[in-house]
């Protein structure tokens, strides 16, 4: 049960970075909240190149105080949600799921992650009734930026998200004008990866949604700037994940 556990951040992580590099599809993929056609107003981004947008977007990602991050995402057959609010400087606080699988709370702050599953997710890994019975309702402490529950600590930074999708920020082409979660936005599309990206029309652009190909899903960023506090869960909820294998 550990081992298929331990799997979990890994498949979770390498799936919401698939959206920004993915192979191939279109831009309204099913279960994607699909953009709207917008045909007036103006447009601040209009004497920008789409790569330079592309650039400034990942830029103001990566320097933001906070972000919420959201969507749900499939890659390999497996289907993931996440909703999670990042705080620069601190972490993340939210929850993930599996398909098939259950889902689980998550808290990171500084060099530590803590995780509390449901009893439905360990039973979706494979845990024992005696492991759930041990298990339920406790906080899993782990080091952050481990190869387990740990690595789930990449999701919970703006700056290292940005830094992942700026290697691939070049090739933009612009698309039309059009809004996504009633915020007027620009389309950019990445033939080489055949990625949809939608920013805000504003003078700072900011990354709005990201779409992968038919069937690969979407992640939307909102909340750019919000106050949020991390609050890690009470002592006395939580066991040390590492003395059992996390």
């Amino acid at each position: 049960m550990y081992a298929a556990f331990r799997t979990a951040p890994a498949v979770l992580f390498a799936a919401t970075l698939a959206v920004a590099t993915a192979a191939c599809g279109s831009s309204s993929s099913s279960g994607t909240p699909a953009a709207s056609s917008a045909t007036s107003g103006s447009n601040a981004l209009a004497g920008m190149s789409a790569d330079q947008i592309a650039a400034r977007a990942v830029a103001d990602l990566g320097t933001s105080s906070s972000v919420h991050v959201s969507g749900s995402v499939t890659d390999s057959g497996q289907t993931i949600g996440l909703d999670l609010a990042l705080a620069r400087g601190e972490g993340c606080q939210g929850s993930m799921s599996l398909s098939g699988k259950g889902s689980f709370e998550i808290v990171n702050k500084g060099s530590t992650v803590w995780i509390k599953p449901t009893d439905a997710f360990y039973k979706g890994v494979g845990a024992s009734g005696a492991a759930v019975r041990l298990l339920s309702g406790k906080w899993l402490k782990v080091p952050a930026n481990g190869s387990g529950l740990g690595s789930l600590s990449s999701l919970c930074n703006a700056s290292s998200l940005a830094h992942s999708f700026a290697k691939n920020a070049t090739g933009f082409t612009k698309g039309p004008a059009t809004t996504v979660n009633g915020q007027p936005a620009q389309e950019l599309n990445q033939p080489s990866h055949k990625t949809h990206v939608f920013v805000s029309q504003s003078a700072t652009p900011e990354i709005l949604q990201i779409q992968g190909p038919k069937g690969q899903g979407y992640v939307n960023f909102t909340n750019y700037d919000a106050p949020a506090t991390i609050t890690t869960p009470p002592a006395g909820e939580t066991l040390d994940g590492t003395k059992y294998g996390f």
